[in-house]
């Protein structure tokens, strides 16, 4: 009897975390699936940006947003990670999408991580993100597409 409290007592919390996300997976993010632009919140400026990864394993990205004499150059940190379980949710995806200024200088940090919970078990078809940078007074939008 104790053996199987002791165990029990093992193996509860590695079973509950198990079925809560069975170890997710990470969602590839390719350059041409990327589409992220710099609009100031009072609508005086939108600016389609570039973008080319800088680290493929961490999926990290430069960004330079540029217009005339207008330039902003981002570091972007962006994860999308799809959990899968037997029971509702069945479905979970986390979006990590971190914002580091590289103008003049490294600069402020501006982050945003949102979790998704569906019903059913649904493959990651897309994303619509963005995070304030320039103190609040602007947004870098994101728009991640084609993920199958």
């Amino acid at each position: 009897m104790r053996f199987k409290r002791y165990l029990w007592i093992i193996l509860s919390p590695l079973a509950a975390s198990a079925s809560f996300a069975q170890f997710g997976n990470n969602v590839h993010l390719e350059a041409k699936n990327l589409k992220f632009s710099y609009q100031s919140y009072d609508a005086s400026s939108i600016v389609k940006c570039s973008h080319e990864v800088e680290n493929e394993l961490s999926q990290d990205w430069r960004v330079l947003c540029q217009e005339g004499t207008f330039k902003r150059e981002y570091s972007v940190h962006l994860w999308v990670t799809r959990y899968t379980k037997k029971v509702a949710p069945k479905t979970s995806i986390e979006t990590l999408y971190w914002v580091t200024e590289r103008y003049p200088e490294q600069g402020r940090g501006y982050s945003s991580t949102n979790w998704i919970h569906l019903a059913e078990d649904t493959p990651f078809y897309g994303a619509s993100l963005s995070v304030g940078v320039d103190n609040e007074t602007s947004g870098l939008y994101l728009e991640i597409s084609g993920q199958q």
